[in-house]
C-alpha cells in the first residue's frame, strides 16, 4: 500500500469498508506510455462509466493523485449514544462535530467571507466551486456517464445519484447529467453543445486528448443515435449549426495562432482547435435551415478509437462564397460600431460590412477578438485582405431578445455563416476565422447573396 498513490490508498479503504470487491484506476489499468493500449482502452470508457457500481470523485486537493481521507480540517468528534423513542429496535451511536472551525463558524455566522465561503451558502457549492477537479478536462465525462458517484470534499462527501448532489448533513443542491433524459435526436444535438461549452473551458495537459478526453460522450450519443456521424466534435446532421461558434477570446490574431499546438489536434473549423472555451450563437429550440450541402468528410482518427485524436480532418461542402467589396487601398470595406445592443447582442458583432455607397450588408466578428475591440481606427488587425463570407445557414428567428434586432420585425430572415481564408497550409482548402450574419435591410438579406453561386469548397 506504500508503494501506491495516496488517492488509490483512500480508494482501496473505502472499496474495503462499502464491501466492494474490484477498484479500476485509469492510471493502474491502462498501460501508461503505451499510445497502443491508451488508444484501446480510451474506446471503452463509456462502457467502464456507464456500467460502474460506485465512482469515486476526489474534489479535494489539487492533483489527481492527493488523498481524500485526511481532511484540511479534523476536529475531534463527539459519540452520544442513540435509542429512538419511536421504534425500540433502532439504536446506535450519533458521532457530533463542528462543521468549521471555530474562527470560520464566526465569519460564516456574521455573514464575513471565510475560506469556505458565505453564509447559507451549502457543502455541496463550497466544496466543489474551487475544486481542481471541476477544472480537469478528463473528469467531465466521468460525472456525466456515471451513473452514482460519491464526491470526497474538503467539508464532507456527498453523493450523486440522479439530478441532485445530496451531501453528508442532509443538504442538497442540482447537479445534473446532461446526457440523462434525452428523448430526440434534436434535444441531443442542443444538448451535445451545452456540455461542449462547458468542457472546452477545462484544461487538458496534453492538447491532443481534446478529443479523447470526451470519446466516451461521443460514444454514448452515437449509439443512442446511430444515424448521427461524427466529425472532429461536431455532427454531420447539422454541421449548419455546428460551425457557428466562437471564443470569448481577446487577443491578437498572432498570439490567437500561436494557440494551435504544433501536433495536430483538429481542424480549424472544429473548436477543439484550441485550448479556448467555445459558444455557439445558435443552439437550444433554434432550428435553422441548412444552406449547404456536404459532399463528404475526411478525418483520420487514431487507430482503435474512432472518437479519439485525428491527425488529419477535412470537410468538403457545396456552399455559396461572397468576396467582400473593398477600397482602392485594397482594405474591405468595414464599420465599426459599440450599438451592438440595437442587433444580435450575443456575441457582439461590431463589424458591419457595406456596400460602395456605404450600404449595410451583414455583421462580422472575428474569432481572436471577440469584442471587436482590436482595431486601427475602427479597421479590425488581423489577415483582412483574404476573407470570404460562407453562407451555412437561414432562420426566423421571431421574438428571440438574444438575436433579434430591435428595429427589424418578428418574422425577419436572418442568414449566417463563418468568415473563412484560403488556407496557408493547404492549396485550395480554407480555414475558418470569425462569424457573420445578415438580415433584409439595405443591401443584406438575400438579396446579398443573389448572384452569388453554389461552388465545391474545401474546410480544413
Amino acid at each position: 500500500m506504500e508503494n501506491v498513490l495516496q488517492a488509490v490508498s483512500d480508494s482501496i479503504q473505502v472499496c474495503r469498508s462499502l464491501g466492494i470487491r474490484y477498484l479500476w484506476v485509469d492510471a493502474l489499468c491502462i498501460i501508461q506510455g503505451d499510445a497502443d493500449d491508451w488508444s484501446k482502452e480510451s474506446f471503452q470508457m463509456s462502457k467502464i462509466y456507464e456500467n460502474c457500481y460506485l465512482t469515486f470523485c476526489i474534489v479535494q486537493g489539487d492533483s489527481c493523485s492527493s488523498g481524500f481521507l485526511k481532511k484540511d480540517y479534523a476536529p475531534p468528534n463527539v459519540k452520544i449514544n442513540f435509542h429512538s423513542k419511536f421504534n425500540s429496535a433502532i439504536s446506535g451511536l450519533l458521532t457530533l462535530r463542528m462543521l468549521l472551525p471555530p474562527s470560520e463558524t464566526v465569519r460564516k455566522c456574521t455573514r464575513e467571507a471565510g475560506k469556505y465561503g458565505r453564509v447559507n451558502r451549502s457543502p455541496g457549492d463550497i466544496d466543489l466551486e474551487h475544486a481542481a477537479w471541476r477544472t480537469r478536462g478528463w473528469t467531465f465525462q466521468e460525472d456525466q456517464l456515471a451513473p452514482r458517484k460519491v464526491f470526497f470534499g474538503n467539508l464532507m462527501f456527498h453523493v450523486s445519484r440522479g439530478c441532485s448532489l445530496d451531501a453528508a448533513d442532509g443538504s442538497s443542491i442540482g447537479h445534473f447529467r446532461l446526457m440523462e433524459g434525452i428523448d430526440s435526436v434534436e434535444r441531443g444535438l442542443s444538448t451535445w453543445y451545452s456540455m461542449i461549452v462547458g468542457y472546452s473551458a477545462r484544461t487538458l495537459t496534453v492538447q491532443q486528448d481534446k478529443f479523447p478526453a470526451i470519446s466516451a460522450l461521443a460514444r454514448s450519443f452515437s449509439e443512442r443515435f446511430p444515424d448521427q456521424k461524427y466529425i472532429a466534435g461536431l455532427w454531420g446532421s447539422d454541421i449548419h449549426i455546428g460551425l457557428l461558434w466562437t471564443c470569448p477570446a481577446w487577443m491578437e490574431f498572432d498570439k490567437y495562432q500561436d494557440l494551435v499546438s504544433e501536433t495536430y489536434t483538429a481542424p480549424s473549423w472544429s473548436w477543439a482547435r484550441r485550448p479556448l472555451k467555445a459558444n455557439w450563437i445558435l443552439r437550444g429550440d433554434k432550428h435553422p435551415t441548412s444552406e449547404l450541402i456536404v459532399r463528404g468528410t475526411y478525418v483520420i482518427p487514431e487507430k482503435h478509437n474512432p472518437y479519439g485524436q485525428v491527425s488529419k480532418a477535412r470537410l468538403l461542402l457545396t456552399a455559396r462564397v461572397f468576396k467582400p467589396p473593398t477600397r482602392k487601398n485594397g482594405q474591405i470595406r468595414f464599420k465599426h460600431s459599440y450599438e451592438y445592443w440595437k442587433h444580435m447582442n450575443f456575441p457582439m458583432f461590431n463589424y458591419t460590412l457595406r456596400s460602395k455607397g456605404k450600404r449595410f450588408m451583414a455583421k462580422m466578428l472575428f474569432d481572436w477578438d471577440s469584442f471587436c475591440a482590436l482595431n486601427d481606427n475602427g479597421y479590425p488587425r488581423g489577415p483582412m485582405g483574404d476573407v470570404s463570407l460562407l453562407l451555412t445557414a437561414s432562420i426566423f428567428p421571431g421574438d428571440a431578445p438574444i438575436i433579434k434586432s430591435r428595429d427589424l420585425p418578428n418574422d425577419q430572415e436572418m442568414l449566417l455563416g463563418i468568415v473563412v481564408r484560403p488556407s496557408p497550409e493547404e492549396e485550395g482548402a480554407y480555414e475558418k476565422l470569425g462569424l457573420w450574419y445578415t438580415e433584409d435591410r439595405e443591401k443584406g438579406g438575400r438579396k446579398l447573396w443573389k448572384d452569388v453561386p453554389m461552388q465545391d469548397i474545401i474546410l480544413v
